[in-house]
């Protein structure tokens, strides 16, 4: 079974939704990765690019992990499925069973989210697979995700 939703996370001029939403009550401590050269941000940083087609990365931060989904769902799932969309002002990461909202500079902007509980799908219910979409024209986030009733 998937599921398709429509997250209006943004206006129409694409702008965040009311500052008065507030989804970062999850608390979660990132794992640090160890070598690679560090920017001034503390983050690695990435090579240049090795195709000499004259673009360069814009920005670089740690997404979501196998930690972060323990943290939320109380269990990880490996190999990570993820998905992953962006529009003007944000970076929608996906990660099996869990979800966060970035603002482009890397900052979380909405805390972890638990895919079960966003689709309305109970604790035991498996999860994988997502995928995501952002729609220029509407202005919307799309999301699928993979469930699979546990009892069958």
């Amino acid at each position: 079974m998937s599921a398709v939703v429509r997250a209006d996370l943004t206006n129409a001029k694409g702008s965040s939704a009311s500052s008065d939403t507030d989804f970062s009550t999850i608390q979660v401590d990132r794992p640090t990765r160890k070598g690679g050269t560090s920017s001034a941000n503390g983050l690695p940083e990435a090579p240049a690019s090795p195709s000499g087609n004259g673009h360069s990365l814009l920005q670089n931060f740690n997404g979501l992990s196998g930690v972060d989904s323990f943290n939320v769902n109380g269990s990880t799932v490996e190999p990570p499925d993820q998905g992953l969309c962006v529009n003007g002002d944000y970076v929608l990461e996906e990660v099996n069973s869990v979800f966060a909202l970035y603002h482009r500079n890397g900052t979380l902007a909405s805390g972890l989210i638990s895919m079960n509980s966003f689709f309305g799908e109970s604790p035991s219910e498996f999860t994988s697979d997502p995928r995501c979409y952002f729609d220029p024209a509407t202005q919307a986030w799309f999301s699928t995700i993979l469930t699979i009733d546990p009892k069958n």
